[in-house]
């Protein structure tokens, strides 16, 4: 697939989920925000969904896909993206997939597995996909979480990579089981969180001359809803 010169990427959008609000880490107009942000966008346009779609009201969510006038609309599906490629293509979206191989202008694209899209952009290939990914040696200290070498086992990135832009942990207080094991600071990795960015898509260009700020677990708390009552994970209601 040939993608046009402006490449947006946005993720965890999470259309019409009430624990999220709930919770307090977004607002009850985060909805709105994310669909006027998206009808910006041109007809030259291609946005790259990084996963977890819509919670509730798919019909709605579609809508607001099919107001978005970029011509390719890419999902790679997160988590909670439990329906069939076919069905998200009924839901606004050009394609849904787990692997990809793309083209850009002047740019060649790279083949890559793990529910991801590798692509090579000027000089970096950079793999796109939901849970940020890596690669490692399995031994007994980095497979349980509990072990106390787990933290300081260094990971690498895929064969050919040089940049994972990624989602799924929102503003790092989310799931911090499954990225025990990541330095929020280590360059290799980019974590895209719509929170941080203000419910929008962002370029990657804007991502690569590093214009979008990255979210570290300190500053967490600067960009949720109702900081006197977040609850990031709530385990008795598995809602984000």
């Amino acid at each position: 697939m040939k993608l046009t010169s402006r490449i947006w990427v946005v993720t965890d959008t999470h259309f019409f989920h009430k624990g999220i609000v709930r919770r307090g880490v977004r607002p009850p107009d985060h909805n709105e925000r994310t669909a006027e942000a998206l009808s910006k966008l041109e007809p030259d346009d291609t946005l790259i969904h990084l996963g977890d779609f819509a919670f509730a009201k798919h019909g709605e969510a579609a809508e607001i896909m099919n107001r978005c006038p970029a011509r390719s609309k890419i999902l790679l599906r997160g988590n909670h993206d439990n329906q069939s490629y076919s069905y998200y293509i009924q839901h606004g979206f050009t394609a849904a997939m787990e692997t990809m191989t793309l083209e850009l202008p002047a740019c060649r694209s790279t083949r890559m597995r793990l529910r991801s899209i590798g692509l090579e952009y000027g000089d970096q290939n950079i793999l796109f996909s939901h849970r940020p990914q890596s690669v490692v040696h399995r031994t007994r200290w980095n497979s349980d979480p509990t072990h106390p070498m787990y933290r300081h086992y260094r990971r690498h990135l895929p064969d050919g990579i040089d940049l994972n832009i990624h989602g799924h942990l929102h503003l790092r207080n989310h799931r911090d089981e499954e990225s025990a094991w990541q330095d929020e600071k280590d360059e290799r990795w980019f974590l895209l969180s719509h929170e941080a960015v203000g419910y929008r898509p962002v370029l990657v260009d804007d991502i690569l001359e590093g214009k979008i700020p990255r979210v570290l677990k300190e500053d967490a708390m600067e960009y949720v809803h109702d900081p006197e009552n977040v609850r990031f994970h709530d385990k008795t209601n598995n809602t984000q």
